[in-house]
């Protein structure tokens, strides 16, 4: 499985993706306690957090706190490493944007 989570201020969006790429699961949470919460256990239903890795913007903040403390391991990602990719996405990106 892979862990995409586009972290934003208010909101955030998350992607789960099997091994050939297809998306399992994808949603939207508030930067909310209770967002945090459903999504952790969410995330918990596609397996162990310790084999769930989650790819980020970020390498700080609440929700990359919350998600170590719940043993997910973090893959910081430089924003712009994503700004780069979208000529190569092409039109697949806009189910994501």
């Amino acid at each position: 499985m892979f862990i995409g989570w586009d972290w934003a201020t208010e909101t955030h969006d998350v992607t789960v993706m099997d091994e050939s790429g297809k998306r399992i699961d994808r949603w939207e949470l508030a930067h909310t306690e209770e967002g945090f919460a459903k999504t952790l256990a969410r995330l918990r239903k596609h397996g162990d957090p310790a084999g769930l890795s989650v790819a980020i913007e970020t390498s700080k903040g609440l929700a990359v706190d919350r998600l170590l403390a719940a043993g997910h391991p973090i893959v910081p990602v430089h924003p712009n490493a994503f700004h780069a990719m979208r000529a190569r996405w092409g039109a697949s990106m806009s189910a994501y944007t």
